[in-house]
């Protein structure tokens, strides 16, 4: 956990759970229990008519649609982060 969060801090960041939810934002802090994630956006994919890939292009391009000012997320649910700069856009 301390690895991720000096290699991801203050970055923006997508953060892929184990649930229908993907979290994109910017990771300021968090713990062995909770990472907490500031301008949120939420990618639910049973509401959302586009693939993640092609949300998280568009949120690259141009910007997030942030619905929350803060989150924090359990570890347990995380699958994956990573930075939105690596994205990679056709």
């Amino acid at each position: 956990m301390t690895n991720l969060l000096d290699n991801y801090r203050d970055e923006q960041v997508v953060v892929d759970t184990d649930s229908r939810l993907s979290y994109l934002g910017r990771l300021t802090g968090g713990d062995e229990h909770y990472l907490r994630l500031t301008d949120v956006a939420i990618y639910d994919l049973e509401v959302v008519r586009v693939s993640l890939e092609e949300y998280l292009i568009e949120c690259a391009k141009e910007g997030a649609p942030v619905s929350r000012k803060e989150i924090l997320i359990k570890q347990s649910r995380v699958m994956a982060v990573s930075r939105l700069s690596d994205i990679i856009q056709p």
